[in-house]
């Protein structure tokens, strides 16, 4: 059957406006797509490059719509240059000078009409030459006797700190710390610093190792030793001569003659070390060796020998360079207070010896 005229009338005004509201959307949904495809332009972002550096030039990375140009512009909004991003949306700018101190730069994105995009976001980079500052603590010329030495100082903040090659632990302030094993004598320690930037200073310092003798030795040794070469000549000539009828001539002559041997000298050039007063801790013999013309001697044997109430012990002196000979020793704590040590110190070297006897009063 047929509707009434009035609801035929109603049903067709809601179909066209159905059919009007539709096309509005078609249109404005086709009007976004082509809005963000061909006049929208994100802001390009920089997703590759140093925040500080010793290189005059730098790469500069980052993305932005595919095939757009680029452009980077300095702190001062001046463009210094253009590229033009891949298929995939990938922008590259190389060899970009830097001046020292800090460095801004931003991007924006042109396509093909030139219209530009908004304003990346600043990205900063600093252009540093400096050395860093590094400082080792107590470490020239130091003797120790703990063959784990721990080794010190400071540099400037960020750096990366190795000694021989060894990774120091840094903290946030720039101090810096490294355990490092030491042979018997002298070790190098080269220690290198490397900035955030890649600058990198470096210094080489001396630590001596002495090694300690563990015993129950009942006085420290402080040595002063003195020359005493001895040379011996002794010539016996005895000539007897006697005549008869028949003349008969004896001569008996008997020499005996040892040469002297080379001159060794022997001085203290350190003394005891105890850095806590009346308490008994590592003790250290240290004596140079030279000869008679006052040459350092570096490959001699130098002893020492403590006479105790409880028997005699011997230290054997090591060679720490320039003719320096040491040992460290602990003291026991039954050492007798007023006790004389008597200590026998003495060197040989091809054939010469030199030797002296001195004597100790234990410490409290």
């Amino acid at each position: 059957m047929d509707l009434p005229f009035v609801l035929k009338t109603k049903l067709t005004r809601e179909r066209l406006i159905w059919c009007a509201i539709s096309a509005a959307l078609f249109l404005l949904a086709v009007g976004l797509i082509i809005w963000l495809a061909v006049i929208y332009l994100p802001a390009p972002k920089f997703t590759g490059f140093p925040t500080v550096t010793n290189q005059e030039k730098v790469t500069l990375r980052g993305t932005a719509r595919a095939d757009a140009v680029v452009v980077i512009f300095d702190k001062d909004k001046k463009a210094v240059a253009m590229a033009s991003a891949d298929a995939e949306g990938n922008f590259i700018f190389e060899n970009v000078s830097l001046v020292a101190g800090e460095n801004k730069f931003t991007a924006r994105a042109l396509n093909a009409v030139r219209r530009s995009s908004r304003t990346s976001g600043e990205i900063v980079i600093k252009f540093d030459t400096a050395a860093p500052t590094l400082e080792v603590q107590s470490a020239a010329g130091l003797v120790v006797n703990d063959k784990n030495y721990i080794a010190s100082g400071k540099a400037a903040p960020g750096s990366i700190v190795t000694v021989n090659g060894v990774a120091a632990t840094v903290g946030a302030d720039g101090t810096w710390s490294a355990n490092i094993p030491l042979t018997s004598g002298e070790n190098n320690l080269t220690v290198t610093a490397t900035d955030p930037a890649g600058n990198l200073a470096s210094t080489t310092e001396t630590v001596t190792y002495v090694p300690i003798i563990e015993t129950n030795a009942n006085e420290n040794v402080n040595a002063a030793v003195n020359t005493n070469a001895e040379a011996g000549a002794n010539t016996n000539a005895n000539t007897n001569t006697e005549t008869n009828t028949n003349t008969a001539t004896n001569t008996n002559t008997n020499t005996n003659t040892a040469p002297p041997p080379p001159a060794i000298i022997i001085g203290v050039v350190g003394q005891i070390s105890n850095p806590t007063p009346n308490v008994r801790g590592n003790e250290t013999i240290t004596a140079t060796v030279k000869d008679g013309a006052g040459n350092p001697i570096t490959n001699a044997t130098v002893k020492a020998v403590a006479h105790y109430n409880s028997g005699n012990i011997t230290y054997t002196l090591v060679h720490s360079g320039g003719g320096v000979y040491a040992v460290s020793f602990k003291i026991g704590t039954s050492a007798e207070v007023g006790y004389k040590v008597l200590v026998d110190i003495s060197a040989s070297f091809g054939g010469g010896t030199g030797s002296t006897r001195v004597s100790f009063t234990p410490r409290q």
